[in-house]
């Protein structure tokens, strides 16, 4: 007996079968069932909370030595255990002076099989005019685990006291 897969979700990825790629199983002769084994890839991958699914269909084109066949399918949800990665931010350096770069390594705890995005917001006692910022909006897309972004410190001939410009985690979407 013969079964055609279908379903999100994707062989040797997400599941295994002692079944192979043929995915059919024989029922010995006198005998009223048989057994293929699946198991379910456990990966670090935060894959989402809409669950993957495996179907199984029967292949009636595959059938041998069958005298009826009613067609029959069923589904297996695969229920996501990972739990969403975690944003950090680091940097190269703390300390930038007037003209000078610095990079921000904006990253994921673990891998994500779905797109993230952060929102950052500016806190601290400079103000616009005294540095740039790449940007603000970060989308770390499925598969990578970090996104940099870049800090200028603007120069001017303005005597100041030292002034901090602190970025903080506003926002984050399939993370935490």
């Amino acid at each position: 007996v013969c079964f055609a897969l279908s379903g999100t979700a994707l062989i040797i990825v997400d599941y295994t079968t002692d079944m192979g790629t043929s995915t059919c199983v024989t029922i010995p002769a006198k005998a009223l069932t048989a057994v293929g084994t699946f198991s379910i890839v456990d990966d670090r991958i935060y894959e989402g909370t809409t669950p993957e699914t495996i179907t199984f269909s029967l292949d009636a084109a595959r059938l041998k030595d069958a005298v009826s066949v009613k067609s029959q399918s069923f589904i297996i949800s695969i229920t996501e255990n990972d739990l969403p990665p975690t944003v950090s931010l680091t940097a190269t350096s703390t300390s930038v002076l007037e003209g000078e770069t610095r990079m921000v390594k904006v990253g994921l705890s673990n891998p994500s099989a779905v797109d993230v995005r952060v929102v950052l917001t500016v806190l601290g006692t400079a103000t616009d005019s005294d540095y740039t910022l790449s940007t603000k909006t970060v989308d770390i897309l499925a598969g990578q685990e970090f996104f940099s972004i870049t800090l200028v410190a603007k120069t001017d001939s303005t005597d100041e006291p030292e002034e901090t410009v602190i970025l903080n985690i506003d926002a984050a979407s399939n993370a935490t």
